[in-house]
This record gives structure tokens, C-alpha cells and sequence, in this order.
């Protein structure tokens, strides 16, 4: 269910339909008769929104109202007062005990709902997981190797952007790829990681196209 609500009333009735009309909204209700009662759900449950009766049995609805705003732990609750149509009750008294709001009796749907939407706190609801970091990734698994024939080619390369040096040929390591510093076996033609010529293959500077000279 949604938020909690606790709904305080000598009326049976009127518990009964608040908590129908309430309900079919998406809260969960808990209803009392007396002050007593609902002074000791604020204290143990901590509802979300409290709805208690001005002329509440054993305990007023404003009296009740004004300890909870006083309580530290509950100072933030948001109360509504409610009261008969015919009832005796001044909305200076509503606003001396720091009430949230004041609702009419009987309860009419569409001002119910409207009167507990505005002063209802927000959902907790959980917070999304954080992106995961790459780098935290790449140390738990290794890191993909190149496809041959997925690198750069020489042909590729900027107009002007210089040649890379060239390495020569050790028969003991293998042969270095200038582009990406593989070691590939000696007297092969391109490089097996990034599949670029290797310096070897190539006669000389003059050789190479015209994209890698400067």
C-alpha cells in the first residue's frame, strides 16, 4: 500500500467511509475511536498523516494535535482536523494548535483525497544503483584485444601527420609494431593486433603513401 494513514473518530461510520474512500486511493489506513488510542499509534507506528476528530473521545482532536506538534519525533507529521458540518468550531483554534488542515464532515471523495494529496509527504522511494565504474570492470576482467584488421591502415592516416619510426627486426623478441608496440614474429607482413605493415615489409621512407610522408 501507499502512505499511512491514521484516522481518528468516535463515529464507526464515518471510520468506515474515510477508510473505503482512502483506500481506493492507494493509502492504508488504520482507524481509532478514542484519543487514547490514536495518541498511542502516533507514538508507536509514526503514521505518515494523521486525521483526528476535533471533539475525539477520552482526548480532543486539538489537544491531540498540539502535543504531537510539540513531540520532536512527530513535530513534522501533518495533522487535519476534522468536524461536523453543524459542529461549534473556530479555525483560530485549528491554527493555535499548528493543524494542517481542516476538513468538513461527511466526508465528500474528491475533497478528502484533495485535502490528504496536499500535505502528504513524498514516497521513500529506493534510490537508483550508480553506474558502475568502468575502470573497477576492466580490473575484474581483461581488457578486449584488438580483431585483426579492425586497426588504423596507413591509408587511413591524415595528410601530413608523420610516419611512425622505423623499428627493426629482432629475430630473438620478434618484430615491434610501431602503431600499437606488438610483438609479432619476425618476417611478417603486417602486424597481427592492429594489421598495419610492419616497418619491415617496407623498402624504405619513399615507399610508403603519400598520407604518412610530411
Amino acid at each position: 500500500m501507499g502512505l499511512r494513514i491514521l484516522l481518528a473518530d468516535g463515529s464507526v461510520t464515518v471510520q468506515n467511509t474515510g477508510k473505503k474512500i482512502l483506500n481506493a486511493a492507494g493509502y492504508d489506513v488504520l482507524t481509532v475511536s478514542n484519543g487514547l488510542a490514536a495518541a498511542r499509534q502516533i507514538a508507536e507506528r509514526h503514521p505518515d498523516i494523521v486525521l483526528l476528530d476535533v471533539f475525539l473521545p477520552g482526548q480532543s482532536g486539538t489537544d491531540l494535535c498540539e502535543r504531537t506538534k510539540e513531540n520532536p519525533e512527530t513535530a513534522r507529521t501533518p495533522v487535519l482536523l476534522t468536524v461536523g458540518q453543524m459542529e461549534p468550531f473556530r479555525l483560530e483554534e485549528g491554527n493555535k494548535v499548528r493543524a494542517d488542515g481542516l476538513i468538513v464532515k461527511p466526508f465528500e471523495t474528491k475533497s478528502l483525497i484533495i485535502a490528504v494529496e496536499r500535505v502528504a509527504p513524498p514516497l521513500h522511494l529506493p534510490k537508483p544503483e550508480p553506474p558502475k565504474n568502468i575502470l573497477t570492470q576492466s580490473l575484474s576482467s581483461p581488457l578486449p584485444r584488438a580483431v585483426p584488421g579492425s586497426g588504423p591502415r596507413i591509408e587511413d592516416k591524415t595528410p601530413g601527420e608523420p610516419r611512425p619510426a622505423v623499428s627493426s627486426c629482432n629475430p630473438a623478441e620478434g618484430e615491434l609494431c610501431d602503431v600499437c608496440g606488438h610483438v609479432n614474429p619476425t618476417h611478417m607482413f603486417a602486424c597481427q593486433q592492429c594489421d598495419v605493415p610492419l616497418p619491415s615489409s617496407l623498402n624504405s621512407y619513399k615507399s610508403l603513401p603519400l598520407a604518412w610522408q610530411t
